[in-house]
């Protein structure tokens, strides 16, 4: 399966693909207290340069395991809606890479947005998909798909009618917008995120220190 596209790129391909690879996205419950690493991936840049990370973190021990980072040039431009093709290659790259090192992780934790997609398949979908594995989108900002409060009156986000994430807000009142990747629920989704968060930071930790080592490692970059 090609997830990636080359040489000049084509919007109008990418999108279709996306809408094709879409269908692959399951919506399956997981024993939520069996998982106990938890991989966060997260891309920053430096000019034409892109450094992707992979944290393990010990969802138990609340700390890192482990961590991965590659380099590699980035030819594809930033597109709303089409980050993927962009960041998926050296955010795949660096999983694989601290699976074989170090840790295979229960599920991943993806800096972009899952489900909440204007074609249902967002960067976390994405890498779900190529890897098989329970994937989380976690991003500051909603993409796509609309806010209503649920039965439990929490904030979640619907998209087509249905409950695809939900919102979560730290204690100084910034939000996230949690999303289904691939092979897990909402429900899942938001309570993996929340175990694995202390609050007076912006992100859930596993991320929040992936985000801060792609800031730290993207200076080194030649």
């Amino acid at each position: 399966m090609c997830l990636t596209i080359k040489k000049r790129f084509d919007y109008i391909v990418a999108q279709k693909l996306q809408l094709e690879l879409s269908k692959l996205v399951s919506f399956e419950p997981i024993e939520v207290q069996d998982i106990e690493v938890i991989v966060a991936t997260d891309v920053g840049y430096k000019g034409s340069k892109g450094v992707g990370v992979a944290v393990a973190y010990d969802a138990e021990k609340r700390r890192e395991i482990c961590h991965v980072a590659i380099v590699d040039d980035i030819d594809i431009p930033y597109v709303p809606g089409l980050l993927a093709f962009r960041e998926a290659p050296l955010m795949t790259g660096a999983i694989k890479e601290l699976s074989a090192r170090c840790v295979d992780a229960d599920v991943v934790m993806v800096n972009g947005h899952g489900v909440s997609h204007p074609r249902k398949f967002g960067i976390a979908s994405h890498i779900g998909v190529v890897l098989d594995k329970p994937s989380i989108g976690i991003a500051k900002k909603l993409l796509y798909g609309s806010i209503v409060l649920d039965d439990k009156r929490r904030e979640a986000i619907v998209v087509d009618g249905s409950i695809v994430g939900y919102v979560a807000k730290n204690i100084h009142g910034g939000s996230v917008y949690i999303s289904v990747g691939h092979r897990l629920t909402p429900e899942n989704a938001l309570i993996i995120t929340e175990s694995v968060w202390n609050k007076h930071y912006p992100l859930p930790d596993p991320l929040y220190i992936a985000d801060n080592l792609t800031k730290k490692l993207r200076s080194k970059i030649r």
